[in-house]
């Protein structure tokens, strides 16, 4: 994950993603923009559909990115890979951690006090970047704990999903990066 002080300073666009010799491009989007996409009941396709812009193509790419999609083009893992590594990119870490940290601020319990601590700290997710408000959510919730359950806490977050594989180094690198977020 290094680089990611830059994702935290701006939205970032996703510039090439080629599909059956298509290219687009996602725009630089504010985190709201990303959470409203990440907290929908939409399908895959439907969720980056409606982000993709054309490039050097007709004005309407969705229909074909989504036939391509549906009807055999690309496979389901290829899609849900396509899906990780765009969040990647622009949430500074990988996807498995960007959506707990969105299910943990979108919780019923924890949810209230974490929206509460960005109002209070005047974060507004229509001007920054959704790693910058993920970086706050995770601060919001280590701060105090102490180095103890602050690495408990970074290993269940890190650790990837059942099926997802991760090298060692990979591993480290992921866990060291969140351990220097927030502080």
């Amino acid at each position: 994950m290094a680089g990611s002080l830059y994702a935290s300073i701006r939205p970032r666009s996703v510039e090439d993603i080629t599909v059956n010799g298509y290219r687009y491009r996602i725009p630089a989007l504010p985190a709201a923009a990303w959470l409203d996409v990440m907290l929908s009941d939409v399908m895959i396709t439907e969720m980056f559909t409606s982000l993709l812009a054309p490039v050097g193509h007709d004005e309407h790419p969705a229909s074909q990115l989504e036939e391509a999609m549906l009807f055999g083009g690309m496979t389901d893992e290829q899609v849900r890979q396509l899906a990780h590594d765009i969040i990647d990119i622009n949430a500074a870490r990988p996807w498995y951690v960007a959506r707990r940290l969105i299910d943990i601020a979108a919780d019923e319990v924890w949810g209230d006090y974490i929206r509460g601590q960005i109002v209070l700290h005047r974060l507004d997710a229509d001007a920054i970047s959704l790693a910058a408000w993920l970086d706050a959510v995770y601060a919001i919730l280590t701060t105090g704990l102490s180095a103890d359950r602050r690495q408990q806490f970074d290993i269940q977050l890190s650790s990837p999903p059942a099926g997802e594989h991760m090298s060692p180094e990979a591993r480290k690198r992921n866990l060291t990066a969140l351990q220097s977020l927030g502080g």
